[in-house]
């Protein structure tokens, strides 16, 4: 019982004085710098100083301070610790935009990293994706949306590459391609590297598998509106990837290619 006490007294004193061994690490040592670094009385610094000292977290060498191996290891610890509960608060932010469709369970959150756009730069999430699809030799997408700035990234890029990008709407976004998408699809047609399809299968999220020359694959999902992108999901993870390429070929199964924008309406 005593054991399970002083385990737990170590964890919140490391826990609530982590701004102190912060301070310290950084080279922050006496008293008074960690007073004005912290914002708390220095009286109050030298009680904390104390608690930390009986714990062999921090050792004083005349009047300055300084985080001891057992410190070190501690703060390094929480650091991992509170990263690792920032990315899953980020993961589950980011599952929220997806409004029920994407679920805690899905391959895609295995290993993966999130990005999000703001108010002032609608598609910053994008740079999250913007190697994958410079360095690939193939892309498969199924979209819920239409997203402009996706196809004005892959007009640029089949202009100085060769490759090979499916695209995959759902029926009734047909209207939408033909009349605010017509002039980008009609350039993207040009090219016989680009593909379009309309399917009938229900799309709750836009997912994309790209390939690179050497066969490495990556997979992710956005939630987005036609304007700007709110978040994106991304992992490199085998089962990520499987399951992305899964969703599309479901959707390949029942879609009809669109040769140009003339037939997207059906």
């Amino acid at each position: 019982m005593a054991q399970n006490e002083s385990e737990t007294g170590i964890m919140r004193l490391v826990t609530e004085r982590s701004d102190i061994l912060q301070a310290l690490d950084e080279g922050h040592q006496t008293q008074t710098e960690l007073s004005e670094e912290i914002g708390v009385s220095v009286s109050s610094i030298s009680r904390y100083l104390s608690n930390l000292q009986e714990r062999s977290l921090v050792r004083r060498d005349d009047n300055r301070y300084h985080l001891t191996g057992r410190g070190e290891r501690l703060l390094a610890s929480l650091e991992r610790f509170s990263e690792e509960v920032d990315h899953h608060c980020r993961v589950d932010r980011a599952i929220q935009s997806f409004d029920g469709h994407l679920d805690y369970g899905s391959p895609v959150l295995e290993e993966c990293d999130v990005a999000f756009s703001d108010d002032r730069a609608p598609s910053s999430a994008l740079n999250l994706i913007k190697n994958d699809v410079k360095s690939a030799s193939r892309i498969q997408s199924l979209f819920y949306q239409a997203l402009t700035s996706v196809f004005e990234a892959h007009i640029e890029m089949l202009r100085r590459t060769d490759q090979r990008v499916r695209f995959v709407f759902p029926d009734e976004l047909g209207d939408t391609l033909r009349s605010v998408f017509s002039d980008d699809i009609e350039v993207l047609s040009q090219y016989e590297e680009f593909e379009l399809y309309l399917t009938d299968v229900d799309v709750g999220y836009s997912v994309t598998v790209a390939v690179t020359e050497d066969g490495s694959k990556s997979a992710w999902v956005m939630s987005h509106t036609s304007s700007g992108v709110y978040a994106i999901i991304r992992s490199e993870s085998a089962r990520a990837v499987e399951w992305a390429e899964t969703q599309i070929k479901h959707a390949l199964a029942t879609a009809e290619q669109i040769e140009s924008s003339d037939d997207t309406a059906r």
